[in-house]
């Protein structure tokens, strides 16, 4: 059974994995979602790479 930290970090790792996924999909850069949905270029790279966010990050 993993621990709560574990299942934390699990979960962080799929969303990061289907946004990307999502992104390419819709034939879009880092750049031009992260303006879509008001985040910083950057913010993008680190959700998609799993450095350093949390959910908070995306409300």
């Amino acid at each position: 059974m993993k621990h709560k930290n574990e299942e934390s970090e699990y979960q962080l790792e799929l969303l990061s994995t289907f946004l990307k996924d999502m992104r390419l999909a819709y034939g879009k850069s880092q750049l031009e979602l992260a303006n879509d949905i008001g985040l910083h270029r950057n913010t993008m790279y680190r959700i998609e790479n799993q450095k350093n966010f949390t959910i908070l990050t995306l409300l």
